[in-house]
């Protein structure tokens, strides 16, 4: 008999709203997504998440035959990125980017000069970048200076989720390390890039962990989505942190890598860290008493996106006509070539500057330049992993791998053997749906604490170890020198007028 579900998590990302059931035990019991529309400039509308919430509580209720007092609480997570301002009346005043943009590209590096990119570093913990909510605020006074006027609280997308679900302001470490306006090491706003930037900190939420309740939901939001009122809603978090939840990375040491979609690395830090290396920056996870390291993007699936829509798109059609994954069959023939793809190398663009397929000739075929889209992903979590290293912080045993990338046992082996470490495939399905669930969980006394959750939510089952084999391990040692040169000589050429 299928156990009762109990939570109902929300996450919201730049394609859609999904909203999913999840029991006690962690088990997703259905889930239904809502696609939300996208202006030309990649902006949508916050009343549009809000319409998809409303009718997807009401849809999920419905085809699982609940009543509304089934749903114990709710959790809120998403992407990192956005801006939403409100009025007085708690209207949300513009449309949001949920995806970094180049027309807020200026204003980030506006942002930095302000401040100076050193002197905002050791403030926030890290760059900023055209999708975080600092950037995004100084973009809103200089081109929409009627609604700045108008503004009365400011807050990042899925914190507007949870305002209107409550009509509380909230947010937790983690989506508040996010902004560039809080500093983890202080354990508040900084008030020297608040002043700076003309935001009042009443505008912004105290943040408190991920696993304390936010809210309630308000009788107008229970009219609207059919939920109870007074249903407890957890103040959740972003999505990393809410896959940290849900491979049980909540100790000091413990590292984990979203394989795919956003391909985040975050490691769990007992004290705050200065960050370093180009891509690392400081942050917070969402429990109670812990730092973090985040590196971004290093097992993002951008290089495969690329291969799949534009190179291999015909190729793509036939395999999902035959009733195969593009990944799947992308695996499948990567696997005929050996550790190294024969000197190929591909080098992913950033922001922007070039990306490169190094090393061709005419005796690379497909399957060469699938292993090494394949490689790259693994060799950039290894120079990432490196650059974990360098901070004074405990020794990274294993890696946990969480996300999409995780069936493609190839590119998860890729991982283990380019970085010499085994690896834990953590195989949830909707993993951060799954997080932010069991934060909820612990907000209303499911679980008795973060650490009584981690010990029982993460079975046995669910995970599966490779370790690195000796081999493939000495061809990636030769191959990532290469690999490492190669980029650098790649972006000095960019940098170049």
């Amino acid at each position: 008999m299928q156990a009762t579900p109990t939570v109902l998590a929300i996450d919201l990302s730049a394609r859609a709203v999904d909203l999913t059931l999840v029991n006690k035990d962690g088990e997703v019991v259905d889930t239904v997504a809502r696609h939300v529309q996208s202006s030309d400039t990649g902006q949508q509308e916050p009343q549009d998440w809000w319409r998809a919430v409303r009718t997807g509580c009401k849809d999920l209720l419905r085809r699982n035959a609940l009543r509304k007092d089934d749903i114990r609480a709710v959790g809120i997570t998403g992407d990192d990125v956005g801006l939403v301002g409100v009025d007085s009346d708690g209207k949300a005043l513009n449309t949001s980017h949920l995806e970094s943009h180049p027309e807020i590209t200026p204003y980030a590096e506006k942002l930095c000069s302000l401040l100076g990119q050193r002197n905002f570093i050791n403030l926030v913990g890290g760059k900023a970048f055209s999708g975080c909510a600092a950037s995004l605020a100084l973009y809103m006074q200089e081109e929409h200076q009627r609604q700045w006027h108008d503004c009365a609280a400011l807050m990042i997308p899925r914190d507007f989720l949870t305002f209107r679900l409550t009509e509380q302001l909230s947010t937790d470490p983690s989506t508040a390390a996010s902004t560039r306006l809080y500093s983890c090491r202080q354990g508040g706003w900084s008030k020297q890039v608040l002043e700076r930037l003309n935001i009042p900190e009443r505008w912004l939420a105290k943040p408190s962990p991920g696993h304390r309740l936010a809210g309630r939901v308000s009788p107008t939001a229970a009219r609207e989505t059919g939920l109870s009122p007074g249903t407890p809603v957890a103040t959740g978090a972003i999505r990393i942190a809410c896959l940290a939840v849900a491979a049980a990375a909540h100790k000091p040491g413990d590292t984990v890598l979203e394989l795919g979609n956003n391909g985040h690395l975050f490691s769990v830090l007992a004290d705050w860290h200065k960050a370093n290396g180009q891509h690392m920056e400081a942050s917070c996870h969402t429990l109670a008493k812990t730092q973090g390291m985040l590196l971004r993007g290093p097992g993002d699936d951008h290089g495969l996106n690329w291969y799949t829509n534009n190179i291999a798109a015909s190729d793509v059609q036939q395999w999902r006509r035959a009733g195969r994954r593009p990944l799947d069959m992308i695996a499948e023939l990567a696997a005929e070539v050996p550790p190294g793809s024969n000197g190929l190398h591909f080098i992913a663009p950033l922001e922007q500057q070039c990306g490169a397929l190094h090393g061709l000739n005419y005796q690379h075929q497909q399957q060469h330049i699938m292993r090494a889209l394949l490689e790259h992903v693994g060799l950039q979590i290894r120079q990432s992993m490196e650059h974990l290293g360098t901070i004074n912080g405990p020794e990274v045993q294993a890696l946990n791998i969480i996300g999409p990338g995780v069936d493609c046992q190839l590119w998860c082996q890729i991982v283990a053997d380019a970085c010499d470490i085994p690896v834990h495939v953590i195989h949830r399905q909707h993993p951060a749906a799954v997080g932010c669930a069991l934060l909820a969980a612990t907000a209303i006394g499911l679980y008795k604490s973060p650490a009584d959750l981690h010990k029982k939510s993460l079975p046995k089952q669910l995970v599966q170890t490779l370790k690195p084999r000796s081999a493939a391990v000495s061809a990636y040692n030769q191959h990532f020198a290469t690999h490492q040169h190669l980029q650098e000589s790649l972006l000095q050429a960019s940098s170049q007028p």
